[in-house]
């Protein structure tokens, strides 16, 4: 897949803006394992393929593209299924290009390598959303739940969704709120007349691909399909007023599904 290529309205690029390999990661570089299925959906895929960068040896190539737009504010949602091997790490996010932090992590998720976990449902208590903000000198982050209680798993299309808002951003699965962030510190640095985001999705091998088994995912594991990606503007997005207080949201629709048994 080449720079610049469309897919449901936007235009991507393949890797990311500060280059084809992540400083910090000599495992991974971002190259030709992204394709499109026979049906239209991007496909993000991890293959065995060695390159050198700056005197080291990156292993494989994994899928990740970005967005070649920056947005302010508004609903970004995803529609895929999560990939399938041990030690993989999927992503969907937004990330500024002017500085980091800021960054939006919709949805990031480790598959575990036990045998329990990895017979069914991999990803079970293992997603959650994250929200950065400060400097690369003083990083602070806030994590949402973690989604196992909503039964998302590789074998079903998950809807995973981002609400940025200027006094909140929400992140929801499946329609239900897993994180609400207000903190004034990162409120004031998203807010920023200069802070944009573009999103991204991404399949990695863990940091250090220790735990990555690339025999195991050819046997057994597939790659992250993306069925469909939206971004609506603020100012036309319809928001649920239930968004403003998600929790007891959440609350409120268990006791109502109780109550329907």
């Amino acid at each position: 897949m080449k720079n610049g290529f469309k897919w449901k309205n936007n235009k991507w690029n393949v890797g990311l803006w500060w280059g084809d390999h992540h400083p910090d990661r000599d495992v991974f570089w971002y190259g030709d394992s992204v394709s499109k299925d026979s049906d239209g959906n991007l496909v993000l895929d991890v293959v065995r393929h060695p390159k050198e960068f700056d005197g080291k040896m990156y292993h494989y190539s994994v899928g990740c593209v970005q967005d070649v737009n920056d947005y302010k504010y508004g609903l970004f949602r995803w529609w895929c299924k999560l990939p399938k091997g041990k030690g993989v790490w999927p992503a969907l996010w937004l990330a500024s290009r002017q500085s980091w932090p800021p960054e939006i992590d919709c949805m990031e998720g480790w598959s575990r390598t036990d045998k329990a976990t990895y017979r069914k449902g991999l990803f079970k208590f293992n997603i959650h959303p994250t929200v950065h903000w400060g400097d690369t000198e003083n990083h602070k982050q806030n994590r949402g739940r973690r989604a196992g209680l909503l039964s998302l798993c590789e074998d079903k299309v998950n809807e995973f969704a981002i609400l940025w808002l200027p006094k909140y951003v929400f992140v929801l699965y499946n329609g239900w709120v897993v994180g609400q962030f207000n903190d004034k510190e990162m409120l004031k640095q998203l807010n920023e007349e200069g802070i944009t985001m573009s999103p991204i999705m991404s399949i990695n091998v863990t940091p250090n691909g220790e735990s990555f088994d690339y025999q195991d995912y050819l046997k057994n594991g597939s790659p992250m399909i993306v069925y469909d990606y939206e971004y609506i503007p603020l100012e036309k997005v319809e928001v649920d007023p239930f968004y403003y207080e998600p929790y007891e949201f959440c609350s409120r629709r268990k006791k109502m599904q109780d109550e329907k048994k």
